[in-house]
């Protein structure tokens, strides 16, 4: 489910993360439309820049400077893993036990050994008996899982999560919706005008006029304008703002008017 977004056509957005402490302006993610669950790419940044970013984030790493190194730790550190690099053999050989990894022979190596393992396990994650915790758990896990995401969404594409089985979709979707806020920013094109029987009137464009209906089962009104004053004689849905004629396309609030026969 953790991808990574292309080096390309990427805009940067800096965003408030509770999971760390930093205000650098190297605390940032990377979004694209419908790609927000992704990883961030930072191959953007020097090594020495991902050295202080790693620093902030208190993630030890020792003196490593190699970038592609370095680049595998801030992997690391977005996926909320543990550094190894400092951790004794026995409380590696405890971590490969409880997770019933099997532990590699003595000699040469030995301590790199067991972190290449653990390393190896945490990028090859396995868990089958998700659905037979209980209904709660997994609400909350849902719940957690949602709460790193960016806020406000701008691009509310469902998450892969959602996506895996009919089950989880049903569980997990109504937690999406409910615990992200969303951002739709809508834009209003010009309405037209035309002659009918005689007389100029005004016609808002049907995919526009929708926002003017309260009780969603009314037809797009078209109203009588007054040439001269480009003034609505009615307003729209009775009384709630008016639509001028001056070509500017502005919804002029308490326009007053006369009712048509």
């Amino acid at each position: 489910m953790e991808e990574k977004h292309p080096g390309d056509n990427t805009r940067l957005t800096t965003v408030a993360r509770q999971s760390y402490t930093s205000t650098t302006v190297y605390n940032t993610i990377f979004t694209t439309p419908g790609g927000y669950w992704k990883l961030p790419n930072y191959e953007h940044l020097s090594a020495k820049e991902m050295i202080q970013l790693l620093k902030d984030r208190n993630y030890y790493i020792g003196g490593q400077t190699n970038k592609p190194a370095l680049l595998l730790h801030l992997d690391r550190t977005d996926r909320g893993l543990l550094s190894y690099v400092s951790i004794p053999s026995t409380i590696l050989r405890g971590f490969m036990h409880s997770r019933g990894l099997s532990i590699p022979g003595g000699g040469k190596g030995y301590r790199h050994g067991l972190q290449q393992a653990l390393v190896t396990a945490d990028d090859n994650p396995t868990f089958d008996r998700f659905l037979d915790l209980p209904p709660e758990l997994r609400m909350m896990i849902y719940t957690f899982h949602f709460a790193d995401y960016p806020r406000p969404m701008h691009a509310p594409e469902q998450p892969p999560v959602t996506r895996v089985s009919s089950l989880i979709r049903k569980e997990a979707l109504p937690i999406f919706y409910f615990t992200l806020p969303f951002q739709l920013n809508m834009l209003l094109a010009e309405p037209t005008t035309f002659f009918s029987g005689g007389g100029l009137r005004l016609k808002v464009p049907p995919r526009h006029t929708r926002l003017d209906r309260r009780h969603g089962g009314a037809e797009p009104r078209s109203h009588p304008v007054r040439p001269a004053q480009g003034i609505c004689e009615r307003c729209v849905d009775d009384g709630a703002g008016c639509v001028g004629a001056g070509g500017d396309g502005v919804v002029q609030a308490g326009c007053e008017g006369e009712d048509e026969g």
